[in-house]
């Protein structure tokens, strides 16, 4: 089941989606009134969700054909196993491969900053219906406290290795937002909240210091160089 979210896009998505209907391809489209933010239209696509896992894509991410066959391959021969959470490594270093956890936090751990990358994780729908999305709209990680939930609420979880993007011809547009509130306090206030539920001392602490490696770059590049680009940094230094 293929749903496509339209967020009042400004460019010739819906022309091109009908154009497609037309053809007799089958998928499901909505499109939204006004742009309700990434974290509301995350929400009605996993709302929509009618199968036993969701998979999100951003629009930016072109998944190869044959790729996609072996993901569902994978997700098909283990269907027994339930998965909570599947996280897709994308590189081609052991590609094809895949492990097993039975410890949602070491498996947490390895995934390491790119549980915030949408389109690397694959979520078990038993998790949507009691989950509070309300309480991270604007956090632009709605998805990130769902994807934790389900891996520490699960006996098996799962990693597989596989390069499933194409090259992108869309430019990237990343930014529009403070680069350190949503990577710091709003994604380090999600992991320290994740406490209560099952995340272990030592997974925050990890994951703290995966975050400190992910920005060290961006503060080298925005702040000490003052190069430009499209993220705020109001308040960079005391968060």
């Amino acid at each position: 089941n293929v749903f496509i979210s339209d967020n009042c896009s400004s460019d010739d998505t819906q022309e091109k989606v009908l154009e497609l209907k037309g053809k007799g391809i089958d998928f499901e489209y909505s499109r939204n009134e006004k742009n309700l933010g990434p974290d509301i239209n995350f929400e009605i696509c996993y709302r929509h969700a009618k199968t036993t896992y969701v998979w999100l894509l951003g629009d930016d991410d072109f998944v190869i054909p044959e790729k996609l066959c072996e993901l569902v391959d994978f997700l098909e021969k283990n269907s027994s196993k339930n998965y909570g959470l599947v996280h897709i490594k994308l590189t081609k270093e052991n590609e094809g491969t895949s492990v097993d956890y039975d410890d949602p936090n070491r498996m947490i751990q390895d995934m390491g900053i790119m549980s915030t990358f949408l389109s690397a994780n694959v979520v078990n729908t038993k998790f949507i219906a009691d989950y509070d999305f309300a309480k991270y709209v604007g956090s632009f990680f709605i998805q990130v406290p769902l994807e934790l939930r389900a891996a520490l609420g699960s006996i098996n979880n799962a990693i597989i290795t596989e390069q499933l993007f194409g090259e992108s011809d869309i430019h990237n547009e990343n930014g529009g937002y403070n680069i350190y509130k949503v990577f710091v306090e709003n994604l380090l206030g999600i992991y320290k909240e994740a406490r209560r539920y099952g995340l272990s001392v030592e997974t925050y602490r990890s994951m703290k210091m995966s975050i400190l490696e992910f920005m060290l770059p961006y503060t080298d590049k925005l702040l000490l160089h003052k190069n430009t680009s499209r993220f705020k940094t109001e308040g960079a230094w005391s968060i």
